[in-house]
């Protein structure tokens, strides 16, 4: 339990059991003991005022589908070669400062269900990523009372000054006459 800002590097593997409690951002790394496996095994991970970065080589699960909650403003998990809820689902309640949301990046399964309200998915920022839910295997998102949104801020303008070809130009032209001016 702190008061501001954890940043640690634990020891995975079965039996480990991950809680923390923070006032601002909590940024968590697993390794492995040699011959060992990096696994987070998420209790409690839950900050009032920040953000949660939890990165684990061999993978991020619940000991607890029932009850484990990873909260944060911004949600971020990484597991390079595991699962990220896997073994059951990992419960999630991301944006609670209103500006936040969630990333996840694995080389297995990926499986959350946001506990509150909906499930904004943005980009990574502790992290690299081609997208908000980057998984091996199956991935798998869930409210239990909102929606799956995309909340990634997309440039307003064309990426360079090179002239549109007319392929582009027909698309924006389409878009700005079909009467629907959330496309424009």
């Amino acid at each position: 339990v702190a008061a501001g800002d954890v940043t640690l590097v634990v020891e995975g593997g079965d039996g480990t059991l991950l809680n923390v409690t923070a006032g601002g951002d909590i940024h968590v790394t697993a390794i492995a003991d040699i011959g060992g496996s990096s696994e987070m095994h998420v209790g409690t991970v839950q900050t009032t005022g920040g953000n949660v970065t939890l990165v684990a080589a061999d993978g991020i699960e619940a000991t607890n589908p029932a009850t484990s909650l990873i909260k944060g403003n911004r949600v971020e998990l990484h597991s390079k070669d595991g699962d990220i809820g896997g073994n059951g689902t990992l419960r999630i309640d991301s944006n609670i400062l209103g500006s936040g949301g969630f990333v996840a990046k694995a080389g297995g399964e990926i499986d959350i269900r946001e506990t509150t309200g909906d499930l904004k998915l943005v980009q990574a920022q502790d992290f690299t990523t081609t997208a908000s839910v980057e998984g091996g295997g199956a991935v798998t998102l869930r409210t239990s009372a909102g929606s799956i949104l995309d909340a990634t801020i997309e440039l307003d303008t064309v990426g360079s000054d090179a002239p549109l070809t007319p392929i582009q130009q027909k698309l924006l032209d389409t878009l700005n006459s079909d009467g629907d001016p959330t496309n424009d």
